[in-house]
Formats: C-alpha cells, structure tokens, sequence
C-alpha cells in the first residue's frame, strides 16, 4: 500500500451517475476515469495512471464486401459504449469477443478492426497468428486517471504524490 487510508465502497444511491456523486460529495473520489471523456471544469482529473492502445488492423488479401463495417473489440455495457463512442465514433461496431471479430475480418464483414496492443501481441506471439497488418500513426490511446473536486486541493495533493511515485508495471 501506497498511503495509509482506508477506502470505502460507496454504491450508486438516488439515481446519481458516479460523476454525479462526485459533484454532490457522496464520494471523494473516482478511481478510474477516462481522460477528456466527461470530465467537468470542476473536476480535477490526475495524471495518466496507465494508458490503453488500441491498434487498427487489417488483414491482407481479403477482399472487403461494399458495406463492409470497421470494428472494435469492447465492452457492450452502456458506460464502455459512451467511451467507444468518444474515442472511436459512434459508427464503428463493437465486438465483445475476439473470435467473431476475427471471423468477421475473414470473412469481408469487416474491412478492418481495432483491436487492443496486448491482444493482438497476444495473437502474434502465442497463436503464431501474425497475418495482420497495423496501419500506422491511426492508434487510439485511452487514459486512465483518478479524479476529485477540483476544490479538494489536500486530495488533490494526496493524489499527485502517490501518482508520481507509481510505474506503469506497477499496476
């Protein structure tokens, strides 16, 4: 452990969004949140804690069909699909499994696909799998941060200092 506090789980109440609870002072802090994706004036959001890279991918030789899509591997829950919404577009379609959107690469459904670095690292290296190719300077970055009140200037401290001593491996 980094600091010596004690944190608390505090569940949804009253209909309020975590951003929400936070504004209100129901929380003190939200753990994980997406920099540049709704993040209010009033609220202080950390430095990068860790930062995910999605990579565009296509696979050559296959013949992509006239309406083919382009997809991305997330989740389907309404909060993830907000965020895939402001880092990708809304126009993209989303996959939750890895096979079916491979299968749909294969097939011309997909005239291209991003897909997370690890698991397409996973897919060359482990699965021998390394028929893709990345399209260069189109990668997507998402970064997670903490945040706060922007008014808590003593969390915010708090904060900045257990931000600065943490490595990405860390975590």
């Amino acid at each position: 452990a980094r600091t010596a506090f004690d944190f608390d789980y505090v569940p949804a109440s009253g209909g309020l969004t975590p951003v929400q609870m936070l504004k209100y002072g129901e929380i003190d802090i939200l753990p994980l949140v997406v920099k540049g994706v709704n993040n209010p004036a009033w609220m202080y959001v950390t430095d990068t804690l860790m930062s995910i890279t999605y990579q565009h991918i296509k696979l050559p030789g296959v013949l992509a069909k006239s309406d083919a899509k382009i997809g991305v591997l997330f989740s389907d829950s309404p909060t993830y699909q907000y965020v895939k919404n402001q880092v990708f577009g809304e126009e993209l379609t989303t996959y939750t499994s890895v096979v079916s959107l491979i299968g749909d690469l294969e097939s011309g459904k997909l005239g291209s696909a991003y897909l997370r670095h690890d698991i397409l690292e996973y897919l060359a290296k482990q699965r021998g799998d390394d028929r893709y190719v990345v399209l260069k300077g189109d990668d997507k970055h998402i970064e997670i941060a903490m945040a706060v009140r922007g008014d808590n200037t003593e969390l915010k401290a708090i904060l900045a200092g257990i931000i600065a001593s943490v490595d990405a491996s860390d975590i």
